[in-house]
């Protein structure tokens, strides 16, 4: 079983979803979590230098890596893969990505009447990133 750890702009990225897809098309077990400036990801399996490349090279396009640090650890007893609720790591400061102008999905969504974020102004989603005006905590969760 090996732990990962990613630092850089991997919160409010889309990048915990990302990580679960990669790790299902591996067939990998384990999960990915928030944990303050860093995303912890734990998997066993068989394709699991494939997955750490395929983080680095097909991340989320507003995600930065920083580093990645990898380390085994003891086999925990885990039968699929799983997106974990978020936690403060030792330490509590994560990387905010930059504001990011509003995305044409974003923008189709303010202006549609039957859409529940008609005229709302501070929507966004995986393309436009979180914005840094209304982030209250980190690390940042939907």
């Amino acid at each position: 079983m090996i732990r990962i750890i990613v630092k850089g702009i991997v919160q409010g990225v889309g990048f915990r979803p990302f990580v679960y897809r990669l790790a299902k098309k591996y067939n990998l077990k384990g999960y990915v979590k928030n944990c303050g400036n860093y995303v912890e990801i734990v998997v066993k399996g068989n394709n699991i230098e494939r997955f750490i490349n395929d983080l680095i090279t097909k991340k989320p396009e507003i995600a930065k890596i920083d580093e990645i640090e990898t380390e085994e650890i003891e086999d925990l007893d885990i039968d699929d893969f799983y997106i974990l609720k978020s936690s403060n790591g030792k330490e509590d400061i994560g990387i905010i990505p930059a504001d990011l102008s509003i995305c044409e999905d974003c923008l189709r969504e303010m202006f549609n009447k039957k859409d529940r974020r008609f005229r709302y102004p501070f929507t966004a989603c995986l393309n436009c990133g979180p914005k840094f005006t209304i982030i209250e905590k980190l690390p940042y969760d939907r």
